[in-house]
């Protein structure tokens, strides 16, 4: 794997949006999907997505180590939040956008019982092979006095981090800056699995609303001491 290096930062991914060779769409069994698209504009692109009451991620095709790549970093914008977001509710888990730490099983030093849910989880997934947990940096519309950690309400290995809230800076773009490690344990009160990708999603399909939003880069590195 190449790493290229810029102001003593080491990077494993370092995804600028020229195109989405290396990203896979998911979609939920919806007959409508989000749209994802590269938009360039003379020497810069990025990523624009555009919701209708659908929801489809994008997954990223190669995985890394969190302990040796802790710190994420990406810049976002959004054209509107949602009125009826509710991150507790199912009817409400919607946002337009999120950008997804997805953490991988160990399935090699599983025990037997471990296994059987293991596969079990698969077939939910439709052959997919399932996250052992998700963490999902949102820009939401919904945050309780205090409240930045939510159970996802499809998943109970899933949190919900609030990064972004309200729609004071809609139409702005928005560097983002987080340690990987340390925001897993804020969520799940334990260290995360070692090995892990990142995903990123327009979902209004609860809500039935319509969103735009796009990033600009994601990136996952270590800092040089």
């Amino acid at each position: 794997m190449l790493f290229s290096f810029n102001n003593e930062k080491k990077y494993v991914i370092n995804e600028q949006f020229k195109n989405l060779d290396d990203w896979r769409e998911i979609d939920f069994g919806h007959k409508e999907h989000t749209s994802y698209k590269i938009i360039s504009k003379e020497t810069k692109s990025f990523m624009k997505s555009k919701s209708n009451g659908t929801a489809t991620a994008m997954l990223y095709s190669k995985d890394f180590n969190v302990y040796d790549f802790p710190n994420l970093k990406w810049r976002w914008q959004v054209n509107n939040v949602f009125k009826n977001a509710d991150l507790n509710s199912k009817d409400g888990d919607d946002f337009p956008l999120a950008v997804y730490i997805l953490f991988k099983y160990d399935y090699k030093n599983m025990g037997y019982f471990e296994k059987m849910k293991y596969n079990t989880k698969k077939m939910v997934f439709g052959g997919e092979e399932p996250p052992h947990s998700t963490l999902r940096f949102v820009w939401s519309s919904y945050q309780e006095k205090d409240k930045n950690v939510y159970i996802t309400p499809y998943q109970d290995s899933g949190r919900n981090l609030i990064t972004e809230v309200g729609c004071e800076k809609c139409g702005k773009w928005i560097s983002e800056t987080k340690n990987i490690v340390e925001a897993y344990k804020e969520a799940f009160g334990e260290d995360p699995p070692k090995m892990a990708t990142i995903g990123f999603m327009n979902d209004s399909d609860n809500t039935e609303e319509a969103a735009t939003s796009y990033l600009d880069y994601i990136q996952v590195y270590s800092t040089e001491k």
